[in-house]
């Protein structure tokens, strides 16, 4: 098929056929030739690519074929800067005190971003609290830095209660013969029922305190206890 009117194709540096100019178009159209393919017949000076219109129909004057160009290379994609070890802006954020060393009066935090930030006293702005391990605290981040520290309390710790007088008393709830009221007191005095029972019956106005008793104290088993 060397004449004027064979067509060389080449594909990735390679010539994969040659092929008369009738025969070009139904294999662009099957797919069986690409239009990034390059096309060089007698006559050009050079390779073009086989999609530019239909310029491989034209005629040309002959020419020896030139080195058959290799594809281009597709750059690499750069390579993204490393990410700074600490954050590089300040920001709140929340942390604990992983520990603290008064000789030195420095510690370390780590905050919620994973990062361990150093302080000294001078940053720790809670005067109420002293620096210890565990304590929850919220800080302003410079650098590897935590400024401006205060002590938080998380929202799901329950405020501290304090018990009432009546609370260290009780009624029985399994050996009542009333309302358990001697029955408590002889378990919490560890003595016989029927004896406060009796001190019950001769104490001055003590049907009232066993009243105010029935109904203050709560009720808890005391039987095997």
């Amino acid at each position: 098929m060397d004449n004027l009117s064979t067509i060389k194709i080449a594909r990735a540096g390679n010539v994969i056929g040659e092929f008369l100019a009738h025969e070009i178009g139904a294999k662009l159209r099957d797919g069986s030739l690409r239009a990034t393919d390059h096309y060089w017949k007698k006559g050009m000076s050079g390779w073009s690519l086989l999609g530019q219109a239909s310029a491989w129909e034209q005629p040309v004057q002959a020419h020896e074929p030139p080195p058959i160009p290799a594809n281009i290379p597709t750059p690499a994609a750069p390579t993204p800067a490393a990410a700074p070890a600490y954050p590089q802006s300040q920001r709140t954020i929340h942390g604990r005190v992983l520990g603290y060393t008064f000789q030195t009066s420095s510690g370390f935090i780590s905050g919620n971003d994973g990062v361990r930030y150093a302080f000294s006293a001078a940053d720790w702005l809670s005067s109420d609290k002293t620096p210890a391990p565990g304590l929850e605290v919220e800080f302003l981040t410079n650098g590897a830095q935590a400024k401006s520290i205060f002590v938080v309390f998380s929202a799901a710790t329950p405020p501290a209660t304090t018990t009432s007088a009546s609370n260290d008393h009780y009624r029985s709830s399994d050996d009542a013969m009333v309302s358990g009221v001697c029955a408590g007191l002889a378990h919490k005095w560890k003595t016989d029922t029927i004896l406060i029972r009796i001190v019950m019956l001769f104490v001055p106005l003590g049907w009232i305190l066993y009243l105010i008793a029935s109904m203050s104290w709560a009720a808890k088993p005391t039987k095997g206890r």
